[in-house]
């Protein structure tokens, strides 16, 4: 069976309008949020290289796009909302959200302390918290002429500040993925990004411009893997259950040092997880992180023996 035989269709219903998405693959899950006047079809050879990684994904119409419309589509509140439910309704495990421009900051917007509890990572693509309006609606006037004027785009401009606090608050691990030449992220943008978010981590991806997903999918597709050290892949472990129940701790195999020992790197992961759960969830996930941590500590006796 290929990757393309895994798709099904997914439906998530809000009081104003169905949205419309596409499952694809089968492993940890990964929500796809497209661009402004794209719609979900654009993620198609991300989702077939993700599920060819092992990896499933959720790709939806947003609001006033594709197949999720007619609706209001002026308001980045609405489009927050539409991803508050993706994430509540969609998974059964903590997803990473990747967001291109639009759905990046609809993603951002979204993140309360709750919900930020209940997704693994968060990558905006060619797009920061705080697009400066001026240059921002001049690329908009060079690029996307018939984008400049919609109201969505005023909205959006307004909500920097706002947006900056909720980046600014942000624990969960965060990827800002750049394009090229085409990109209208600037440096500057990606310091300032880097200075609220100090554990943030940038990419740029120099063959694309600012609609990333359709011009390098394959690219995108690592970095959504975090396959930049592949050697070192993160590893996810997930709580799963209702949604209110649902917590998620990651571990980066690439904040241990290279070339310790498994005798000193088990039981810094087992530490660093145990840590991670008991922040993110109280009395049950402090209950899990002991059982975690006696589990790791007989395997670290063994080895050290063996050794």
């Amino acid at each position: 069976m290929s990757d393309l035989d895994l798709r099904t269709e997914v439906t998530q219903h809000r009081p104003d309008v169905k949205l419309i998405g596409t499952r694809a693959g089968e492993g940890p899950p990964v929500l796809l949020l497209h661009a402004g006047g794209e719609r979900r079809q654009t993620w198609a050879p991300v989702a077939a290289a993700l599920a060819q990684a092992g990896y499933s994904s959720v790709a939806y119409d947003q609001r006033g796009h594709g197949d999720s419309r007619p609706v209001n589509a002026d308001n980045l509140s609405g489009f927050a909302a539409d991803v508050v439910a993706m994430v509540d309704n969609t998974f059964d495990a903590a997803p990473v959200v990747v967001g291109c421009s639009l759905g990046g900051l609809a993603a951002l917007l979204a993140l309360d302390p709750r919900l930020e509890a209940l997704v693994a990572g968060l990558m905006m693509v060619d797009v920061v918290p705080d697009p400066p309006p001026e240059r921002t609606r001049a690329w908009l006037a060079r690029t996307l002429k018939d984008r400049v004027n919609q109201p969505i785009v005023d909205d959006i401009l307004g909500r920097g500040q706002a947006l900056r606090a909720v980046a600014r608050r942000l624990e969960l691990p965060v990827r800002l993925i750049r394009g090229g030449a085409g990109s209208p992220v600037t440096d500057d943008d990606a310091r300032r990004l880097l200075e609220l978010v100090p554990h943030a981590r940038t990419v740029t991806i120099p063959g694309a411009g600012h609609l990333i997903a359709r011009d390098t999918p394959t690219e995108l597709a690592t970095a959504t893997l975090g396959c930049h050290s592949s050697a070192n892949p993160p590893v996810m472990l997930s709580w799963r259950g209702r949604a209110a129940d649902r917590r998620s701790a990651v571990i980066s195999h690439e904040t241990l040092a290279a070339g310790l020992p498994a005798t000193v790197k088990t039981p810094i992961a087992a530490l660093w997880l145990f840590r991670a759960l008991v922040r993110r969830g109280g009395g049950r996930s402090l209950f899990v992180g002991c059982i975690v941590v006696a589990a790791v500590l007989p395997r670290v006796r063994r080895a050290g023996l063996s050794g």
